[in-house]
């Protein structure tokens, strides 16, 4: 870990235990003990608190669920990261459940990474794909971690590996150490935003992009795009299911900040799977983190009155959200595995104020750049212009317009909507209704 990895090693704990060395201890754990990291006072306090530590692990790993060496080995490499952690880069007792679950997901991690071969992780990432979920069956965000004295079920962070090796295989494994470095002055969310957007891209894009890989495993998987090892990974159980007879058909539910919500429209030819990623990561960092935020996705014959997307079969879809900008959602058509949404207009087309925050303008190599939007009257007068920066989610890049920016210079009517950028014009009639 400290010598090919480069991690910081765990600081001394002065002789507390009888010399230099780190001390390891031999117990009988019983059968559902593997090991655990310990510690006492901290020995800094600030910015964050660090501990010197010690660890406990089993004695023989008889009757485990991998028994001998192996699991001696995994518990090894799985409790020196966490000595590493809490005592070289530390702990935010600041921030909610002091961001536990990152440790637990690095450290079950570590475990595939320095024993690729062992793969006791495979026993939790099931949890992930089908159980991690409130009674509603509304996936957790990936900052849950369970409360002291929460009725909550237990899903410490092992079961979230995967969200560690998406950033491995997306950045190469150093990333994770870089985030650890990070964490020495901010809390885990803050280190790795600010790490991803050093690398031009940002944590609510590259949260968005894992929704989407965690629809390609098992059966779906492509262990060359996708999870190196998704083959070994059961399907993402679908959070809610509804059926398309031919008109119209709405799923309500409610997604946390930082969660993958799957859902699917059955229709008599295919199955429209609908990945909904709910990105606000700043409410993953407070108490909201356990109130959901209502969303309803619609599949429809015919055009909606709200934003949507175009089928290839001819079908709308729409996500009705409020604060738009924090949410990501991509379709897919399951009997293909492909994405079914086409290039559209901007929509929603006719555009209600009553009803919508955002005019969004769908448009191949707008992401990152400036763009200016500019609405005229069939007269050519110009009746607003701004300058934004084109997006990507979910491979589709966009330009996202609030309407509270334009509500008060745009009358009802019909007017051109003219987008310019790098020497490019392209314009539209879209109806605007006050």
């Amino acid at each position: 870990l400290t010598t090919v990895l480069k991690y910081d090693p765990p600081p001394p704990d002065d002789m507390l235990g009888g010399g230099p060395e780190y001390d390891i201890y031999l117990e009988e754990l019983g059968s559902d003990g593997f090991g655990s990291t310990w510690w006492d006072e901290p020995f800094i306090t600030t910015p964050n608190q660090k501990f010197a530590t010690y660890i406990i692990v089993d004695n023989d790993f008889f009757g485990i669920r991998t028994p001998g060496l192996n699991g001696l080995r995994v518990t090894i490499a799985h409790e020196l990261h966490h000595a590493i952690q809490v005592g070289s880069y530390g702990v935010w007792t600041s921030v909610p459940n002091w961001d536990f679950q990152f440790y637990e997901i690095t450290s079950t991690w570590i475990e595939d990474v320095v024993y690729p071969s062992v793969g006791d992780y495979l026993f939790e990432v099931p949890k992930y794909f089908t159980r991690f979920r409130d009674a509603q069956e509304r996936s957790y965000s990936l900052s849950f971690y369970p409360r002291k004295g929460s009725p909550d079920p237990f899903f410490p962070g092992y079961e979230r590996i995967v969200w560690a090796q998406y950033l491995s295989a997306r950045f190469g494994p150093d990333i994770i150490r870089q985030i650890w470095e990070r964490m020495k002055t901010k809390s885990y969310l803050r280190a790795a935003s600010d790490l991803l957007l050093e690398k031009g891209t940002s944590l609510e894009s590259e949260f968005a992009t894992f929704s989407t890989w965690n629809y390609y495993t098992a059966d779906r998987a492509n262990t060359t795009l996708y999870y190196p090892k998704g083959n070994l990974y059961p399907r993402f159980a679908p959070n809610t299911t509804a059926i398309f007879a031919g008109m119209t058909a709405t799923i309500s539910s409610g997604a946390y900040p930082l969660s993958t919500q799957i859902l699917e429209f059955r229709t008599p030819t295919d199955t429209v799977v609908a990945v909904v990623a709910n990105v606000s990561t700043g409410s993953a960092q407070t108490s909201a983190l356990y109130v959901p935020q209502s969303m309803r996705v619609t599949l429809s014959s015919s055009n909606l009155d709200k934003a949507y997307q175009n089928l290839m079969d001819g079908k709308t879809v729409s996500l009705d959200v409020e604060n738009g900008h924090l949410w990501r959602i991509k379709y897919i058509g399951a009997v293909s595995d492909a994405i079914t949404t086409t290039n559209v207009h901007p929509s929603p087309n006719p555009f209600l104020f009553t009803r919508s925050s955002e005019l969004i303008v769908p448009f191949a190599g707008v992401a990152g750049k400036e763009v200016t939007v500019s609405i005229y009257s069939t007269s050519l007068d110009l009746l607003f212009s701004n300058m934004y920066t084109g997006s990507a989610s979910f491979g589709r890049e966009e330009v996202v317009v609030p309407a509270q920016d334009f509500r008060s210079q745009v009358s009802s009517g019909v007017h051109f909507l003219v987008m310019k950028y790098d020497g490019q014009m392209h314009w539209w009639k879209v109806a605007f209704i006050q």
